[in-house]
């Protein structure tokens, strides 16, 4: 972590203490100690290699602390997260694991202002699933989409400022000093962009010691010059808060970098190596092996270039309905080529839900999201109108004791699908609840989302609980 930002901020947080003891005496301090637990086994439901593993485990336990100093107006989150992973059958079997803190930030409330400083967690937007205007934090893909898009999130450093202009209008700040990336594995697990394959070819005895070499030589790094911890990288938002009439709305402006890495070549060599990956026949090995790729033809950079983005939000209720849109206008997002070289492209996007109650408890709810790609060419797996639909249907059974729920995104653009149906039982006496799904992932062909995970099919066992 860069040591000018957490100076900075330590004395944004430590002035924002000084102001609120300075207040109000004496201090009175409550201190709320409470968490949650959840139990992940993943089983695949069919292995098509001997590289993946057939289960895997995923465990966490959060501690959250909520300590409030109410006389002077400041407040203290500081959540510890223990996550314990374990990885059965295939080629590798291990367990690893990890403590952080996931939120730990300090926020001090005036009636007109509220600062907040340190390490947070903040949702923009109107959509629950689908991504237009939800930017500012990173998300965790080392599990795909196993987990929701709320839980996938990863704390950012980060500076937030909120003024309540007038009675209806709130402007919004926030700066972060650093960038953090999301989190992708490219080699060596079952959700990784390119899977085992590396491991595969290795092990495997039908390659010759010239491809194995070239394979091995394969590698992917950081953008130095923008994951570096420097201040000059740093990133800010700003968001335009209001309602009129029965419309609730926003405006935003962001200047950020892409959090979801594209690879980019070291020189145009290192097209036929990502042709390799992403498509990873005997022919595009061979051309690999011919050509005597080596050195930089085999290294890949995760480029994380900068955007801006201009947006706007709005939700309201129209009879049983809640209604809710998002535009934004994206310039400079990383794309690639046909031919998998390196570009950004400018791109418009514009998303609507809408949910519903039934009077006998049915829930439903159905996200769109229309794009489309500015000045466009031949892009890898991505047309010029890219359309997703996505949605969840859910209901209470047996007065809680049992609750339904399906979700699903469809890619109308390329074909492909996801379907997660699962059924909950909740253990009201232990607090406890036991819920059992499946994931199926559908797709085409490799360059498309689902379809790179067409293979990738699980049924899992998730135990979870609050104390």
């Amino acid at each position: 972590m860069n040591v000018k930002a957490v100076v900075f901020l330590t004395g944004i947080f430590l002035f924002m203490v000084h102001e609120a003891r300075a207040s109000v005496f004496p201090i009175v301090v409550d201190w709320e100690v409470g968490g949650e637990w959840s139990s992940y086994w993943y089983g695949e439901a069919e292995q098509d290699t001997e590289a993946e593993n057939e289960i895997m485990s995923d465990n966490r336990l959060l501690l959250e602390n909520d300590i409030s100093f109410q006389e002077q107006n400041f407040f203290i989150n500081a959540d510890a997260e223990w996550r314990f992973e374990t990885f059965y059958g295939g080629l590798e079997e291990e367990s690893q694991s990890e403590v952080r803190f996931r939120e730990f930030y300090g926020e001090w409330k005036q009636d007109s202002f509220e600062v907040l400083a340190g390490q947070s967690i903040l949702t923009w937007g109107k959509l629950d699933d689908l991504v237009v205007l939800d930017r500012i934090n990173p998300q965790d893909f080392t599990h795909f989409i196993l987990y929701e898009k709320q839980e996938r999130k990863d704390p950012a450093l980060m500076m937030q400022f909120e003024w309540f202009a007038l009675e209806d209008v709130q402007f919004e700040t926030v700066w972060m000093p650093v960038f953090q990336p999301s989190e992708i594995d490219y080699f060596g697990t079952n959700w990784a962009g390119f899977d085992h394959l590396k491991e595969t070819v290795l092990a495997s005895g039908n390659y010759t010691a010239g491809q194995k070499s070239i394979v091995s030589g394969i590698s992917i790094q950081d953008d130095d010059s923008v994951t570096d911890q420097s201040l000059e990288n740093s990133q800010v938002a700003m968001r335009l808060r209001g309602r009129m009439s029965e419309v609730d709305y926003g405006l935003y402006y962001m200047n950020l970098y892409q959090s979801l890495p594209v690879l980019k070549e070291e020189n145009p060599a290192g097209n036929a190596t990502k042709r390799f990956l992403y498509e990873p026949t005997l022919a595009n090995l061979d051309a690999l092996v011919s050509a005597s790729a080596s050195g930089n033809d085999l290294l890949l950079t995760r480029a994380h270039p900068r955007v801006h983005v201009i947006g706007a939000d709005w939700e309201t209720v129209w009879r049983a309905f809640g209604l809710r849109g998002e535009i934004a206008w994206t310039m400079d997002a990383p794309y690639l080529r046909d031919d998998l070289s390196y570009n950004e492209k400018d791109s418009l996007a514009a998303g609507f839900g809408i949910d519903h109650t039934t009077d006998n408890d049915w829930y439903f709810d159905f996200q769109y999201v229309q794009n489309y790609i500015l000045n466009y060419e031949g892009l890898y797996g991505i047309d010029e109108w890219p359309t997703q639909f996505a949605g969840t249907v859910s209901k209470s059974l047996a007065r809680g004791t049992w609750f339904v729920e399906t979700d699903w995104l469809w890619d109308a653009s390329y074909s492909d699908w996801m379907l997660n149906p699962e059924i909950v039982y909740k253990w009201s006496r232990l607090g406890v609840d036991a819920a059992v799904g499946i994931f199926i992932f559908e797709g085409e062909n490799a360059s498309t989302v689902f379809g790179r995970y067409d293979n990738n099919d699980v049924v899992y066992l998730r135990l979870s609980g609050e104390f």
